[in-house]
């Protein structure tokens, strides 16, 4: 799982171009026929597994905007994705199916690895839409152009204090999620994600892209340790439910950056709604890293650090403080 806002780019699959100028509207949504609520969230949900694309992603957080250059196509029914990242850590990511290729080119270093599909900007959605209408207000709030499209905004406003609301616009013609924001109960906006450049249905050189993903000459390459578990076998349960959260999978992993050697290995358990998530990262206790329990927030995503028994926990989530400290003081060890 990407980790709030700030790996919403880093791992997202298929938003990872040169500027040109924007196309007029590819889609009357006037001329559509009208679509149910379910039917948009389905379109917004398939979409990104149906449709090539390239364009440019910006992130929003409390004034500061990163960017990241996306191509992303469909070869054989799976997909193809180049993701440039700017920043302090620059990095470029290839994903082929299942397979995650990262590359820092600062440090020459690569990592290898092997994810399920990530539940981040285009590709949001989990779970079947009557889902997230149990825990979700879902409704059609109008059109607007993004990047150039002609799109359809869809409010999803939480039924209770456990989640945030969610704003989507969806291109008219293909249903891709164009634009998101993350907004908490007074309305305010704590986290926007959006093309500021988008074509669709690009004329991609695959072949490049796979000669780009196999030419590591000059690069140290690492195979990073993901292994598939449960936190039964791990010794882990919740003591009690968070409401409309439910369990979406659990790994053993390395922590830390890819690029970095003797990362610790730790549990990772991942929550979701259907839209947000909570990921609960459990290590052992080390005094001298460990050194005190704290709690942050960055836009929508907030962290909490705590001591358990002879194991350390961070929980880290898109979802209010309160949803992160509930997790918290429901984990415990299996007696």
């Amino acid at each position: 799982m990407c980790v709030g806002a700030v790996m919403f780019v880093a791992c997202v699959s298929g938003v990872w171009a040169q500027q040109s100028a924007a196309p007029g509207p590819t889609a009357s949504p006037a001329a559509q026929p009208q679509k149910t609520v379910d039917e948009w969230l389905e379109r917004l949900q398939s979409a990104p597994r149906r449709n090539s694309y390239a364009g440019t992603v910006e992130v929003s957080i409390g004034g500061h905007v990163s960017s990241s250059r996306i191509e992303h196509t469909l070869v054989g029914g799976q997909t193809v994705d180049r993701i440039e990242t700017q920043g302090n850590r620059p990095r470029i990511a290839y994903r082929h199916a299942d397979e995650v290729l990262t590359l820092w080119p600062a440090s020459r270093q690569a990592v290898r690895e092997k994810r399920d599909p990530l539940m981040s900007f285009p590709n949001l959605l989990q779970g079947p839409a009557s889902r997230l209408s149990q825990v979700y207000r879902v409704g059609v709030a109008g059109s607007d152009a993004v990047a150039g499209h002609a799109s359809k905004r869809i409010d999803l406003m939480p039924r209770d204090d456990w989640r945030f609301g969610y704003r989507l616009w969806s291109e008219a013609r293909t249903g891709l999620p164009v634009k998101m924001q993350i907004v908490d109960a007074r309305g305010q906006v704590l986290e926007q994600s959006a093309f500021s450049e988008l074509r669709l249905s690009p004329a991609l050189d695959v072949d490049a892209l796979e000669r780009q993903r196999r030419d590591l000459e000059g690069y140290t390459v690492k195979t990073s340790s993901l292994q598939r578990t449960t936190a039964d076998q791990e010794g882990w349960r919740l003591s009690r439910d968070v409401p409309g959260f439910m369990p979406v999978s659990c790994y053993r992993r390395e922590l830390g950056h890819g690029d970095s050697a003797g990362a610790p290995v730790a549990m990772q358990w991942i929550f979701s709604d259907g839209l947000g998530s909570v990921s609960l990262f459990l290590q052992p206790y080390d005094s001298a890293q460990h050194l005190r329990e704290v709690q942050l927030v960055q836009g929508a995503t907030h962290v909490l650090t705590r001591r358990v028994q002879d194991w350390w926990l961070t929980a880290v989530g898109e979802v209010p403080a309160q949803t992160l400290q509930a997790f918290a003081d429901a984990l415990e060890r299996k007696p």
